[in-house]
C-alpha cells in the first residue's frame, strides 16, 4: 500500500498531522520545490497534498510534471491563508470545476 504525504505549511500541517498522515514542511516556495523533488523518486508514495499558492509559483516546467503525474498523484489544495477572505467558496468551487470539466458554471443559491 501506498503513502500519503503532505507538503506543507506549518500552521496548515497541523490538521494533516494530528490525522496520521506524513507531514514534510515547505514554508517557502523554494522548500516546496525540493520536497517535490525528492517525492516524484520515492516509489512508494501514491498522493502528495500541495498548497495550491505555492504550486502556482514554481517552474512551469515542474508545474507541468506534477500535472502529468500518474503515481504520485500530486492534490493542490487551498491552505488555511486562502480561506481567510480571499475568494467566495462558491467562487472557488467554481474555478475547480471549470479547470477539471473545463466550463464556465454559476453557482445559485
Amino acid at each position: 500500500m501506498g503513502r500519503i504525504v503532505a507538503v506543507l505549511d506549518e500552521e496548515t500541517a497541523l490538521g494533516f498531522r494530528l490525522a496520521g498522515l506524513e507531514v514534510r514542511k515547505a514554508d517557502t516556495v523554494e522548500e516546496l520545490v525540493r520536497q517535490v523533488e525528492l517525492l516524484l523518486n520515492e516509489k512508494d508514495v501514491r498522493i502528495v497534498i500541495l498548497d495550491e499558492d505555492r504550486v502556482r509559483r514554481i517552474p512551469e516546467r515542474l508545474e507541468r510534471r506534477l500535472e502529468d503525474s500518474v503515481a504520485p498523484i500530486f492534490l493542490p489544495i487551498p491552505t488555511l491563508r486562502r480561506w481567510e477572505g480571499e475568494i467566495p467558496p462558491e467562487e472557488y468551487a467554481a474555478r475547480l470545476i471549470r479547470r477539471a470539466i473545463g466550463y464556465q458554471i454559476k453557482i445559485k443559491r
